[in-house]
């Protein structure tokens, strides 16, 4: 139940606020509208889908603080899989051993990963 309420939370912030800014990251003039983010997230679900990303699968998400690091995390919560957060300051073995025991079947990273 928080979870259904949680993606309408986010449904109804995209609809109501389509236009308005939502995201931006520090030092770039990029800034994403609520559209923005809703058209990335259905991006994603549908990369999800054509990746046989099942409802509770986890998807292993490592990277710095960002506006992508953030859509991400959105669409894999608003997807209904789980999200296992990995911590950039890692040591590699560290990353390698959460990655291999999380049974993510997905991951992503960001690009100084």
């Amino acid at each position: 139940m928080i979870r259904n309420n949680l993606i309408r939370l986010f449904e109804d912030a995209m609809r109501m606020h389509w236009e308005l800014p939502a995201m931006s990251d520090f030092g770039n003039p990029k800034v994403y509208t609520y559209g923005d983010v809703a058209a990335q997230v259905e991006r994603l679900h549908i990369l999800f889908e054509q990746c046989g990303i099942e409802k509770n699968d986890k998807i292993a998400l490592i990277g710095r603080n960002s506006s992508n690091w953030a859509m991400t995390y959105v669409a894999v919560l608003t997807y209904g899989a789980i999200v296992v957060p990995i911590l950039q300051d890692f040591k590699p073995g560290d990353v390698t051993h959460i990655i291999n025991h999380s049974e993510s079947k997905l991951l992503f990273a960001g690009d100084a990963i």
